[in-house]
């Protein structure tokens, strides 16, 4: 897939890219049994129950908003609308590609 650059993309862009530490970090604590564990679900683990909300309460209270449309253990989808434009990361090794979920 060839990803093509269009400079409305830009601020949408950036709202994925903040999000993306702070998912590694949710990924990284949310284990069956942690102390750290960021969503209050002892059963689940990952990328799973993962949410905006959760990511600017326990990490980042800067964050600008974004939607994570999906997560599960191993994945994630998030995507960011501004100035009329939408992008999407499907995935922690996708590339931020225009679109949606």
């Amino acid at each position: 897939m060839k990803v093509v650059w269009d400079e409305r993309m830009h601020d949408a862009w950036g709202l994925v890219v903040s999000a993306l530490p702070d998912a590694e970090v949710y990924y990284a604590n949310n284990v069956p049994g942690s102390t750290t564990d960021p969503n209050g679900n002892k059963n689940d683990r990952g990328y799973a129950g993962m949410t905006f909300e959760i990511l600017k309460a326990k990490y980042e209270s800067t964050l600008k908003p974004f939607t994570v449309v999906r997560s599960s253990s191993t994945s994630y989808c998030i995507e960011a609308t501004a100035n009329g434009v939408t992008v999407m990361k499907n995935g922690p090794a996708a590339t931020i590609v225009e679109g949606r979920c």
